[in-house]
């Protein structure tokens, strides 16, 4: 190996200078980023899937006394869906109670089409006929798909919402505040797929007016909650996992005392081709 020492590199480049020679120009070199762009969580936009949802509920009734009565419900339902060019439409395939309530006849079978935009909002929803029952199925299908940023997201990104309208609550035709915290967490191998999570909790409050054996009643509620939906590498949905918990009084008129509640509720959601 050669060394040279910094005034031998000196007296060198000053005989080359004054030899006439140009003295050497390095090349510009700008640095290398090894940080890939993370990559865009988005949904499809065509899509034709089953949706199965089972939703199981269980109420805690204090007494007057002082003592409590726990009630367990389960409901399900599956949905024929379709998503093509910003536009989707759904079919209620089947519904089950437990324990049995009465379902009118052409309950099964309704449809409702609306519009869907590339974060997973669905509006303009109109169906084919509405009463009590089609109206509590709507609250599922506001469940179907996860609400991105409009701005998009990525992963680790986290965004804030806030919605407000009226909703279908058992009796209750209800007006409900939610406020909502969203986040997309990291990729993971779930049954050999590749599956993104997008993730809420939230907090919301209600307050809804109905009518019960010819009374009128009012409930009010505050509770919170959260969900995450299990995204592919495609943008479709592969299961989804949601629970929450709410505090309700309800006033009968007539009554001085409110009957105070605690809701516990979990719902899971599977997508499946469909036949």
């Amino acid at each position: 190996m050669i060394r040279c020492s910094v005034p031998l590199l000196f007296v060198a480049a000053l005989a080359c200078h004054s030899a006439g020679a140009p003295p050497a120009v390095l090349p510009k070199t700008n640095p290398v980023s090894t940080d890939a762009p993370l990559p865009t969580v988005a949904l499809t936009s065509e899509w034709s899937t089953g949706i199965s949802f089972v939703r199981r509920d269980s109420i805690i009734l204090s007494l007057g006394n002082g003592q409590r009565t726990v009630e367990k419900r389960e409901r399900s339902a599956q949905f024929a869906v379709k998503l093509t060019a910003g536009m989707i439409s759904i079919r209620l395939e089947t519904l089950a109670f437990t324990p049995a309530v009465p379902i009118p006849g052409n309950t099964i079978g309704t449809t409702w089409n609306g519009r869907v935009d590339a974060n997973g909002r669905i509006s303009q929803l109109r169906s084919s006929h509405d009463d009590a029952m089609t109206l509590e199925v709507e609250r599922m299908i506001a469940q179907m798909l996860p609400h991105l940023p409009r701005a998009g997201a990525t992963i680790g990104s986290s965004w804030k919402d806030t919605t407000s309208g009226k909703v279908h609550i058992d009796v209750y035709q209800t007006d409900e505040w939610k406020y909502s915290t969203w986040s997309v967490g990291t990729p993971a191998k779930v049954n050999a797929l590749q599956l993104t999570p997008v993730t809420v909790r939230e907090s919301f409050e209600q307050l809804g007016k109905g009518s019960v054996a010819d009374r009128s009643t009012t409930m009010s509620a505050q509770g919170g909650g959260g969900g995450t939906w299990y995204l592919t590498a495609i943008g479709r949905v592969d299961h989804a996992e949601l629970s929450d918990s709410a505090a309700k009084l309800v006033t009968i008129s007539g009554t001085r005392d409110p009957i105070a509640t605690m809701e516990y509720t979990r719902t899971t959601i599977r997508y499946s081709a469909l036949p």
